[in-house]
């Protein structure tokens, strides 16, 4: 659909998120950037993986409160101790081996079936690499006494954790909401999707081997466990007249390529699917 508000208008679209962004770092980013002034005519917030996944695989194991960003206790860290800093190093450098692997793999691989399966060996080796690098890391960071800046308030990480993270990611949304209206500006909120919601993709092997890890995986797992939590809470948003969509069966009836790692990331076919998804969202408020 067409945007009404948008008609004789040069549209221009600013991320002010960050990667590995979850709530209230947008509600906090939408604060700070109208703060300085700035003026947006609408605000898209697509989130909710990271809202339960990343307090339950990142925060917990270091000891972080839930609400922190992923990595606190490194960036509230005052000195960075130097056997960490080479294992930082060494993460740094997969994940360019793997980006490099990547542009590689769509751009000379488009025509060499041997350049795609030597980026894709290449790929898979900085991946795992990057993995072995991380746990290590964990490790590490896990024997070293936390300051009060780095770990926050304690939380007991028990059989409540889901539905909490959950509850502040609707009131994250609540206050964006609220923020928004006292504004001017149209919000809209989905719940984005994945595919370890049940029923929410058909795999093809060759997609179900790149894209599903094992249950009990921390990412499987927090998305399993998390998942109805927001979307019992999504209830109260729609209650509350916050235009929310659930966006997690948007692939529910497509069996093509998705999804491009194990974790949560699309591909191109897949993000645009998601961008016509926003679109269509978008033109249907008022």
């Amino acid at each position: 659909g067409e945007l009404p508000a948008a008609q004789g208008k040069t549209v221009r679209l600013v991320s002010i998120a960050l990667g590995g962004f979850k709530q209230p770092q947008q509600l906090a980013a939408l604060t700070y950037f109208l703060g300085l002034g700035f003026h947006f005519d609408a605000v898209v917030n697509l989130d909710g993986f990271n809202e339960v996944v990343l307090p339950f695989a990142e925060n917990r194991p270091q000891r972080a409160a839930p609400a922190y960003p992923r990595m606190w206790r490194v960036y509230a860290s005052r000195s960075i101790e130097a056997g960490a800093a080479v294992l930082y190093g060494r993460i740094f450098e997969a994940r360019a081996a793997i980006d490099r692997a990547r542009a590689r793999e769509s751009g000379m691989g488009r025509y060499s079936g041997f350049v795609r399966l030597l980026a894709r060996n290449q790929r898979a080796r900085a991946a795992a690499e990057q993995r072995l690098l991380e746990e290590a890391l964990r490790e590490r960071l896990a024997r070293r006494p936390l300051t009060y800046q780095e770990r926050g308030p304690r939380y007991p990480y028990g059989d409540a954790m889901f539905a909490d993270f959950a509850a502040l990611w609707r009131n994250a949304s609540l206050q964006m909401d609220a923020l928004c209206r006292a504004n001017g500006i149209t919000y809209l909120h989905l719940l984005q999707p994945n595919q370890y919601v049940p029923g929410s993709k058909t795999f093809d092997e060759t997609e179900r081997a790149r894209a599903l890890a094992d249950p009990g995986t921390a990412y499987r797992e927090g998305v399993e466990r998390g998942y109805p939590a927001l979307l019992r809470e999504a209830a109260q948003l729609g209650a509350a007249g916050v235009p929310f969509v659930d966006a997690t069966g948007i692939f529910r009836d497509d069996a093509g390529p998705i999804y491009r790692d194990r974790c949560c990331h699309l591909n191109e076919r897949g993000n645009q699917r998601l961008i016509d998804a926003i679109a269509t969202a978008l033109s249907a408020r008022p």
